[in-house]
């Protein structure tokens, strides 16, 4: 990168001629230049969907969110968002979160607990008195009625 920049402005000042012929050496500088610009580019980007990706998920109050609805909120196609959500997670960019396959995908948030007896509890609810299963640290409502719990 620093040759590179470094040869155009030699040129752009008038310190090299501009008629002179193009050296190998200079195409494999620009080559190399463009590969690493290439790599960057495609790290920043994926750096960047896993932000939007972080912060949509954030929002969330219930911890169960359509996988089609976070990949629309970061303009995203699916299967593309799948595989970057997945790479994400590899690399720890993602955490206390994973892929819920029912119809349809949801992305279910752990909230950052470790076992299921931390992650749920079994309660009645206030208003109709049904058993439901309710998620820690979430919003939840009454399967049966609807009601805040």
């Amino acid at each position: 990168t620093f040759l590179c920049t470094f040869s155009v402005l030699l040129i752009a000042t008038g310190q090299v001629g501009k008629e002179e012929t193009v050296s190998s050496d200079m195409l494999v500088v620009v080559g190399l230049f463009l590969f690493v610009a290439l790599v960057f580019g495609r790290k920043t980007w994926s750096l960047i969907k896993t932000y939007q990706i972080s912060a949509c998920l954030a929002q969330d109050k219930d911890g169960l969110i359509e996988m089609e609805t976070v990949a629309g909120d970061v303009h995203m196609k699916q299967t593309r968002f799948v595989r970057l959500f997945i790479k994400a997670i590899g690399q720890n960019q993602l955490k206390n979160c994973s892929i819920y396959a029912i119809d349809p995908t949801y992305i279910l948030l752990d909230n950052g607990k470790k076992t299921i007896k931390e992650r749920f509890r079994v309660t009645k609810c206030a208003c109709c008195g049904a058993t439901n299963v309710i998620r820690m640290g979430f919003d939840n409502s009454c399967k049966y009625c609807g009601g805040k719990m």
